[in-house]
């Protein structure tokens, strides 16, 4: 059985008039919290890339990178298609389909041998 809970109704302050964004992120935030669950930079746009990952093989978790949170960081919309490619290409460099690569593969995946210069670009983007 399923449970609807009807909040009430979120009043914009001043400052969330003024910004349409701050005014979203606080209502977000409230719905996270009344449902007990983590409130995420996630939306349709990484939906739709944890679709291109199925589809070229990976696991859709390689795909959730938050596209919200880059574009409210960085003030810059990543094209779809631009993200898109470069899954693509990280898929070429993942031949057990993953969603890990070593720096061998990182390496063949753009052409150039391993070096230590190689071995410290891996690492600075390597994020576990």
């Amino acid at each position: 059985m399923s449970i609807v809970e009807f909040m009430s109704p979120h009043i914009p302050s001043e400052q969330e008039k003024a910004n349409a964004i701050l005014f979203g992120n606080n209502v977000r935030n409230r719905m996270s919290q009344v449902m007990n669950v983590p409130c995420t930079w996630h939306g349709y746009d990484d939906v739709r890339l944890q679709m291109e990952a199925i589809k070229v093989g990976l696991p859709n978790e390689v795909a959730v990178v938050g596209t919200q949170g880059i574009k409210e960081a960085f003030g810059h919309d990543i094209r779809k298609d631009t993200i898109q490619k470069h899954l693509k290409a990280f898929a070429k460099m993942d031949p057990n389909k993953t969603g890990r690569i070593n720096v061998s593969q990182f390496a063949k995946g753009f052409g150039v041998t391993e070096s230590k210069d190689v071995q410290h670009l891996f690492d600075l983007l390597d994020n576990e």
